[in-house]
């Protein structure tokens, strides 16, 4: 409750202490609730969780060369849209034969991570056959089926890695590296570059707990780079610095306790005149 002090024919009204203190709190909780939680300025984000889904791991010895049924789709689209294809390519219409369709695999994720460097190829669900024009190879068909379920085809045009595909021996895998965009062959432990650009940048054959490493060592920087980059441009909006509400708050307590100080002495000069 206010005080009344009577000075002779004046009269002043005093507020307690305590009044003061709630005043400064109401005005420090009001600043923080504008603000909302403090924060660090960091865009966080959660990995999707990863689970195997339709990709199926298949040992080494089990991956055919032979005529898969699952690659019966790819196989329709080949003999019907395959020979129109090749003569869009070629510009001619030399008739032109197509090896057996065997599934493109890729490499796993835990074999990119170096986690597993002795992973096996993961299949991509899309399909490949060796293509020969006039007894030459000219290049691979690779056939995949689209968003809206249809199947399409395009011709990789590299006579090198289409006799490669047609050589190969039972059980070896064909593996495309999105990243580099080239082929290589995988045989029991062995990875071996097949075409132009693949041989660019794999000399020889070499081991597959080899060759990880190699892909780990030149993978990592990239992503590296892009992580950084994600995190420097979130394109979120920038927070708010801590200090910017603490200063709010402290210029209202000077000017609380400066107004407060400034009516005191009024009243005691008021006070020394009577």
């Amino acid at each position: 409750m206010p005080g009344v002090t009577q000075y002779g024919a004046t009269t002043v009204v005093t507020r307690p202490l305590s009044l003061m203190v709630r005043i400064v709190t109401y005005l420090l909780l009001s600043v923080l609730a504008l603000f909302g939680p403090v924060s660090t300025g960091y865009a966080t984000t959660t990995p999707p969780e990863t689970t195997a889904g339709s990709v199926e791991v298949l040992p080494l010895t089990l991956l055919p060369t032979v005529a898969d049924p699952a690659a019966q789709p790819a196989q329709d689209w080949l003999d019907q849209f395959g020979q129109q294809t090749v003569d869009a390519l070629t510009g001619t219409h030399a008739p032109a034969s197509f090896g057996t369709l065997r599934p493109i695999m890729t490499w796993s994720e835990d074999y990119l991570d170096g986690i597993d460097p002795q992973a096996s190829p993961v299949p991509i669900g899309q399909w490949a056959a060796a293509i020969s024009v006039d007894s030459k190879p000219i290049g691979i068909m690779v056939i995949s089926q689209g968003s809206d379920d249809t199947w399409g085809g395009k011709i990789v045009d590299d006579p090198q890695l289409a006799g490669a595909a047609a050589a190969s021996v039972r059980g070896s895998m064909l593996v495309h590296d999105p990243i580099a965009d080239a082929w290589y062959m995988v045989t029991d432990t062995t990875v071996r570059a097949v075409g132009e650009k693949a041989t660019t940048l794999l000399a020889g054959p070499v081991d597959l707990a080899t060759y990880s490493a190699i892909l780990h060592s030149r993978i990592e920087p990239q992503v590296l780079a892009t992580q950084n980059g994600a995190r420097t441009d979130t394109g979120a909006p920038k927070a708010t610095p801590l200090w910017i509400p603490l200063m709010g708050v402290l210029v209202l307590i000077v000017v609380v306790a400066v107004a407060t100080s400034r009516h005191e002495r009024r009243v005691l000069a008021l006070h020394e005149k009577e």
